[in-house]
């Protein structure tokens, strides 16, 4: 399955990261993790923490396939989709794959087929 920084939240916040089938994403999901602790930092007081970074990009290092995307054909698929560069590199590995994505994100509704982090 392929995760992006949403559908590894959900799956976080909802304790049901080790029931991610067979894990996989990109090379961009630890910065897209980092900048989502950086976003929270004065929203969440308390909860999101350089601790709870720290745990979860190790989940990340040490149970997921991580994969370099062809950022030429991100950049195409980007531009035939209108999604993001970051969302379209998740898209272009579950092309390549043909696996679904784990994600919040409606923006891959119609585009491929997605999971969200509560049907774990």
């Amino acid at each position: 399955m392929i995760v992006d920084s949403s559908g590894l939240i959900g799956a976080w916040r909802l304790g049901k990261l080790d029931r991610i089938p067979d894990p996989k994403t990109t090379t961009l999901l630890p910065y897209e993790i980092g900048n989502v602790f950086w976003k929270m930092r004065k929203r969440v007081a308390g909860e999101w923490t350089e601790k709870e970074l720290s745990a979860l990009l190790d989940v990340v290092k040490n149970t997921f396939e991580i994969i370099e995307p062809n950022f030429v054909e991100v950049f195409f698929l980007s531009k035939e989709t209108d999604l993001s560069f970051y969302d379209a590199s998740y898209l272009w590995l579950a092309r390549k794959l043909k696996e679904p994505i784990l994600t919040l994100d409606e923006d891959f509704t119609g585009k491929w087929k997605t999971v969200k982090p509560e049907e774990l």
